[in-house]
């Protein structure tokens, strides 16, 4: 717009001018173009930071205990995986088919107890507050209880 009215004004210098402010329209063109790309090109390269950075920062892999012989009580120790850092919080996923019903009892702290009472298809999901290396589960079948196998997946962030 200014090399327009600059043109307007100075009409001895109009044949160079013309020529300059279509060169000027180009590069105006041309940068702002550019200028979006660049925006756009930001844009994802910044999204795809952001998201390897909080795949880095999250532990995918949980730590895994199988519990072969469902038909028998076992006390079971579930450990830290990485034991630089104190874990904050726990999460114990269980999962499994069991014929008849089972009892897990999850250690809450202070040598306290949740009990859980699972029967039949098992997906069971537990989440707490925990700031130890290790918890203590106990396993208890009942009376007829039979199946396959019984999978605990946990971690500890």
């Amino acid at each position: 717009m200014l090399t327009q009215n600059y043109l307007k004004q100075n009409r001895f210098f109009k044949p160079k001018i013309k020529s300059i402010a279509k060169v000027s329209y180009l590069c105006d063109t041309f940068f702002h173009f550019q200028k979006e790309n660049m925006s756009k090109k930001l844009i994802c390269i910044l999204a795809v930071f952001v998201a390897l950075l909080n795949a880095c920062s999250y532990n995918h892999n949980a730590d895994r205990y199988v519990i072969k012989d469902v038909s028998q009580p076992c006390n079971i120790i579930l450990s830290a995986s990485d034991t630089t850092t104190w874990p904050s919080s726990v999460s114990i996923h269980i999962m499994g088919v069991v014929d008849g019903e089972c009892t897990f009892e999850i250690e809450n702290g202070a040598a306290r107890y949740n009990t859980i009472i699972l029967k039949d298809t098992i997906d069971y999901l537990y989440e707490n507050e925990w700031y130890e290396h290790k918890i203590n589960l106990k396993y208890h079948p009942g009376p007829k209880t039979t199946g396959d196998s019984i999978v605990i997946e946990y971690r500890m962030r």
